[in-house]
């Protein structure tokens, strides 16, 4: 029971740290697959790399290419395990994979091995980061070698609820922005017409003044009488 709370913190804790991982790797978070585990070469002759998918929502399948390559000396590689877990229901730590990626595997100087598969994950795996471990177990010139199992943050399972939301939000403000600017064409519009009727009442009004004082003057001048 304390190791499922201790999984669950560590979810928890990578799903805060998760937003600056992609520049921690050095990775566009455009790209198709990220590198989500690195074993440098230069550690026992055996480079390991793996790639995952870097975001799925709940229901998608997420693509994953584990990469192993020799060194300057060959390599034999007994066996190499990957799990890969995930949050579900916000609750429980649920194992989704557990795979035995190589076993008796052979490789010469400088050949590469690799294991690409994909995996569904279900739709009640909650918003977060999912956790892979891998461990293996090698020889070169017949000495032993092993990693035990080593803890990596894998692909982010995003929050459809949220996105839904998000280009909902993002439609209304389309409108929005686009009534807002039909109605500043309107307003300049009906200023334009405003001061245009203004103008044109301010001439309707000198006119019938001027009319009015000229029927006076003519009502006022005295009659000659011949």
């Amino acid at each position: 029971m304390s190791f499922r709370k201790s999984l669950q913190s560590f979810l928890f804790i990578v799903i805060l740290a998760l937003p600056v991982f992609p520049c921690v790797l050095g990775l566009s978070i455009d790209e198709e697959l990220w590198i989500v585990y690195h074993h440098g070469v230069d550690h026992g002759g055996l480079e390991v790399i793996v790639e995952a998918t870097p975001y799925i929502y709940p229901g998608e399948t997420m693509s994953l290419n584990v990469t192993v390559r020799a060194g300057l000396m060959p390599v034999h590689i007994s066996q190499m395990n990957l799990n890969i877990s995930g949050l579900a229901d916000e609750r429980n730590v649920t194992l989704l994979s557990s795979s035995i990626l190589f076993e008796g595997l052979v490789l010469g100087t400088n050949e590469t091995g690799q294991h690409n598969y994909e995996l569904t994950v279900p739709d009640n795996i909650s918003p977060g980061a999912t956790l892979g471990s891998i461990s293996y177990e090698w020889t070169v010139m017949g000495l032993p070698a092993d990693v035990p199992t080593t803890a990596f943050i894998g692909t982010y399972v995003r929050n459809k609820e949220f996105a839904e939301l998000r280009d909902s939000y993002q439609e209304l403000n389309q409108i929005y922005t686009s009534l807002q600017e039909n109605y500043t064409k309107s307003e300049i519009q009906f200023s334009e017409e405003l001061v245009g009727t203004r103008n044109m009442m301010y001439v309707l009004i000198v006119v019938a003044l001027v009319s009015v004082a000229s029927l006076f003057f003519l009502i006022r001048r005295p009659k000659n009488w011949w």
